[in-house]
Formats: C-alpha cells, structure tokens, sequence
C-alpha cells in the first residue's frame, strides 16, 4: 500500500502465511514491545534502524552480480517538540551522518534506504546489557519516513498512526488492534 497526496504516508506491509513465517524462522514485534504514545527524553539515545544504500557492495561471484544492503542501527537523540511539529512529524530524530562501520571505522552514511525502518527506544538500564540487540529490552516506537536533508534530522511517525493504516486496511485485525490504540 502506496500512500497518495502530500500528507499521506508512503507505507507498505506483507501478509506471510503463518507457516511460511514459522518455517522461515521469523520473529516478529510482540505487541508489548510496541510503544503506541511515545514520550521521548532528552539525552535518551533512540536507535534508527534501516538498511542505508550507502553502505551497498557490489561484487562479482561466479558469473553473476552479488548486492549487498547492510542493516545499520544508528544511535541518535531526540529533537524537541518544536521542531518535530515544524518538519511535519510527530518524532524528529537528529540523523548526523557520521557514523562508525562494523570495523570501527568512521564513515559517512547517506540515510536513504532507511525510510520504514524502525525507531527503537531503549531505557536506561543500571545493568550493562549482554548484548546490544536484546529482546524485550528495545522497544519499537515509530517507522522512518523523510530524512530532513538541511538540518540532518529522521522524521518518523509513532506507532500508533501505522496501526491505525493496517486496522482500516485489514479489517479481521481490528478486534487486535483497537483496544491498544485507546
């Protein structure tokens, strides 16, 4: 699904067959891992998450062209409230683009590629994690949408609003989906 006009989101979901999933090995968001209302904190760190095109390698292997995407996980704060109301959105993120590869190198990384990628929210923790990606304790608040190329910055809209498009989209689910979203 293809969103139409200047204020409708560009957003697009699969239906997998439950089967198909479960012999994929996939794992999905449970619901509780959600965060629909986010309030976000100054000096929090957010992680958007995509798979940026400027990361793409492209090689050559036994006659034919191998494309390689990474997925990138950047570690960002918020932006306040005043400037995500100006841009738009209901979440800005600051989106340098300075980052650190999986060497520890520093490397520019142009965003594009990681509109509908997801913003995860991780509290404050006094244990030190095991590792960084550890479920339960990431919580997904929005999918990306726009980067805001002159001041740097991710839009994103919460998860609420995505819920709100897959309950009007697919009927069988808003038995689901209406009780969290009040």
């Amino acid at each position: 699904r293809v969103g139409i006009g200047n204020n409708e989101p560009d957003v697009a979901w699969l239906e997998i067959d439950p089967q198909s999933a479960k012999d994929s090995d996939l794992v999905a968001v449970p619901l509780q891992d959600v965060l629909l209302y986010p309030t976000l904190y100054p000096g929090e760190v957010y992680f958007a998450t995509g798979f940026p095109v400027s990361l793409k390698q492209v090689s050559e292997a036994e006659g034919h062209r191998e494309i390689t995407l990474p997925f990138g996980i950047y570690g960002t704060t918020a932006v306040d409230d005043a400037v995500a109301s100006n841009a738009g959105a209901l979440i800005v993120l600051e989106y340098p683009k300075q980052g650190i590869d999986i060497n520890g190198n520093q490397v520019e990384v142009e965003p594009h590629g990681v509109s509908g990628g997801g913003i995860w929210y991780c509290p404050k923790q006094e244990a030190v994690p095991k590792q960084v990606w550890e479920p339960g304790r990431l919580k997904l608040l929005a999918l990306s949408k726009a980067y805001l190329r002159r001041s740097h910055q991710v839009a994103s809209e919460p998860m609420h609003i995505w819920l709100t498009l897959v309950r009007n989209d697919i009927p069988e689910l808003r038995d689901i989906i209406d009780p969290l979203l009040q």
